[in-house]
């Protein structure tokens, strides 16, 4: 007996978007790369603001997306904790709210580690995908 991808839909395209070098692409690994580059130059509080909260924004669309799409179970969490650190660099970025001097360091660690939590402990407790026998 063959194991089933859950990857894969019934019409035999894939349905997990991670799956797809675009979609992977356009979802995670360009914005991902747009916002280290700003974190590393430095480029002040309204400018890393203008990229980061668009590019978390895709990061959680991407994967709220991917969670119903497919039930990735990493997604059920990376998507609204990436959706929360968009709202929280816009916050800060335009001033609304004060994290202090090092406010960016701080959204940039927590958007780090979270991310990375998030995307790779519930799919040691749960398996990849939700409603799918391990």
């Amino acid at each position: 007996m063959e194991a089933k991808d859950e990857s894969i839909g019934e019409t035999g395209k894939p349905m997990d978007f991670t799956t797809g070098p675009v979609s992977s692409f356009l979802f995670w690994k360009f914005p991902t790369v747009l916002m280290v580059g700003v974190a590393i130059f430095d480029v002040g509080p309204r400018i890393q603001a203008l990229v980061w909260v668009p590019c978390l924004a895709v990061l959680a669309f991407g994967c709220i997306a991917n969670a119903v799409r497919c039930r990735r179970v990493h997604c059920f969490f990376t998507g609204p904790f990436f959706l929360a650190m968009s709202v929280v660099s816009l916050l800060h970025g335009f001033g609304f709210v004060s994290l202090g001097d090092n406010g960016w360091s701080w959204i940039e660690l927590i958007t780090l580690t979270g991310g990375l939590t998030l995307a790779y402990l519930p799919e040691l407790a749960w398996g990849r995908y939700f409603g799918v026998e391990r």
